[in-house]
């Protein structure tokens, strides 16, 4: 909401894999935003919508390898419950929970987890990635370097699979 007072010409579609995360997440809309019809939610076509899209946001997860394959510049934000948090950070240690900057070993997208999950981090974060954003050059160069790192397009997310479990051994092993 505050991205759109902002830039009033933008448009929020949230894609969602099944209709039923579709209509959950039309409920939380309803009950969270002043304005829940300036966000068209659609349920299929997720990489479709992801093509068209010029900035995303994402839980992190296999979305954000996709979004790095079909050249997204995107931020990725991340909450847990506090306990399960404290928990894995005890048991893993990990310099990056978004798959493309574990693949990378740096920050491509930015990561945002737990408290940081606020309006008032995450727009500023958003609007530099927008096109003509301040970091969204470098953030462009990087989704590059990453599906290089892949294989290039054809064959990455097999790739990204065997990058992220080799990590995980040497980080837990």
């Amino acid at each position: 909401e505050k991205l759109k007072e902002k830039k009033p010409d933008i448009k929020f579609v949230i894609p969602t894999p099944r209709e039923h995360i579709k209509n959950r997440i039309l409920q939380l809309l309803q009950k969270f935003t002043k304005k829940p019809s300036q966000f068209q939610v659609e349920s299929g076509n997720t990489a479709e919508w992801m093509r068209k899209a010029g900035t995303g946001m994402a839980a992190s997860g296999t979305v954000t390898v996709q979004a790095a394959i079909l050249g997204l510049p995107l931020i990725s934000c991340y909450r847990l419950n506090p306990l399960t948090y404290l928990l894995a950070k005890s048991l893993v240690n990990i310099d990056f929970f978004t798959m493309p900057n574990v693949i990378a070993k740096r920050e491509i997208y930015q990561e945002f987890l737990q408290g940081e999950v606020r309006s008032d981090v995450l727009l500023p974060a958003l609007e530099a990635i927008l096109p003509g954003g301040s970091r969204r050059e470098e953030v462009e160069k990087g989704i590059a370097e990453v599906v290089e790192k892949l294989g290039g397009r054809e064959g990455s997310l097999k790739r990204a699979a065997e990058v992220i479990l080799d990590t995980v051994k040497k980080k837990t092993g």
